[in-house]
Parts: C-alpha cells; sequence; structure tokens
C-alpha cells in the first residue's frame, strides 16, 4: 500500500468515525446508525457492524466528544469574541421565557451570504414593523434578534454538523402580532441562553 493510498484509507476510515459521533450525539440507535453507513457510505453490515465496536475506543482517542462539549462551552465562545480596544465584554446566562419576533426568514438553501442579506432587507424596511417592536420603560427597543432553527421549525439545533436550517433576522414584538406581508412570525420556546454586556471605556 503507498502512502497516498494509506493516508485515503485513514481519511476514509476517520470520516466514518465522525458520522459515528455526530449520531451517537443524537442518541441513535445502534441499528440505525449501521442503517446509514449501509445506506450512505456503501458499508456491508458487517463493515458497520465493526466500525461501530471499534469507534467508542477510537473516539476516545480522538477526544471528538470533548471538543463538541467545548465548541458549546462559554468560556469557548468567549475566547472567539475578539475585544475591541476600550471594550470589556462579560458573557452571562439567562433564562428567557416563550417569545414571539417578526422578521426576515431565509435559510442555508438561500447560499453564501444570506443572512447578511436577510439583515440588510429587514433593516431598510424596519419601519413597516417598528410599531409591532417591544419597548422597555424608556421607550427603547426590548430585544432585536437572529434566531436560528431546524427546517422542521422545532427550534432544534442546525443539521448536518450545524450547516443547515432556518434563519430569522427581526425584532421581539408581543406574542399577538401579526406579521405584515413580507415578514414572518416566530413563536420561540423558553431556554437558558447566553447572552454578551459591553461597556465602553472612553479615554
Amino acid at each position: 500500500m503507498t502512502l497516498e493510498m494509506r493516508d485515503r484509507v485513514n481519511w476514509e476510515h476517520g470520516k466514518i468515525y465522525g458520522i459515528i459521533s455526530v449520531y451517537r450525539e443524537r442518541n441513535l440507535s445502534e441499528e440505525s446508525i449501521i442503517k446509514i453507513l449501509q445506506e450512505k457510505e456503501g458499508l456491508s453490515e458487517e463493515s458497520a457492524m465493526e466500525f461501530l465496536e471499534e469507534a467508542e475506543e477510537a473516539l476516545k482517542r480522538m477526544d471528538m466528544k470533548k471538543r463538541l462539549e467545548n465548541i458549546a462551552d462559554e468560556r469557548h465562545i468567549a475566547l472567539k469574541l475578539r475585544k475591541k480596544k476600550g471594550d470589556i465584554m462579560k458573557i452571562e446566562k439567562c433564562v428567557k421565557e416563550s417569545f414571539s419576533v417578526i422578521g426576515k426568514e431565509g435559510s442555508t438553501k438561500d447560499g453564501a451570504g444570506f443572512i447578511q442579506k436577510l439583515w440588510e432587507d429587514a433593516n431598510s424596511h424596519f419601519n413597516e414593523v417598528a410599531h409591532l417592536a417591544k419597548k422597555d420603560e424608556n421607550g427603547n427597543i426590548g430585544g432585536i434578534w437572529g434566531a436560528m432553527s431546524d427546517f422542521s421549525r422545532s427550534f432544534k439545533p442546525w443539521e448536518n454538523h450545524f450547516t443547515e436550517g432556518l434563519y430569522l433576522a427581526g425584532v421581539e414584538v408581543a406574542d399577538e402580532a401579526e406579521a405584515p406581508a413580507g415578514w414572518v412570525k416566530w413563536t420561540i420556546p423558553g431556554y437558558e441562553n447566553l447572552y454578551v454586556k459591553r461597556k465602553r471605556i472612553h479615554s
């Protein structure tokens, strides 16, 4: 076997272990994972079972689970947030009850840059929904949201390694508000959220 062939085999094996890891995280049964490996990767039932048996030990060595957990860890997110000079950023948790958002909806099927286009559309037509926006006691807008959901609109994480799903760029509104033509309303269940507080230090 040449080095090129060996690299290709290692790549394919790594990909299969990665697939197994993803579906393990989604709590799929062994039977379901074996069927997916047969249908999507062209493996025989025997080969799929062998990969599944070897996966647990291999995934421990690769430490994939730990890396997936770190991605969701707020400390990791904090490192990703680049501080602007003179800014102090603080990440905190909060539990927000169910709320509604009216905005411009798009999906990953719309192609690269679709989220930026949604925000440009929403900003340029904000006057159409400004009167519906929730306000605080000082008259400030209560919340601007970039909301995400899977395609079933169940507000589960994006699918296919978090690369496929829906996005809504909009403003928080009262639950009874109705979306104007060209806008979409989502009522989002209550979740624990991370939010960023930023304080500008003036020199």
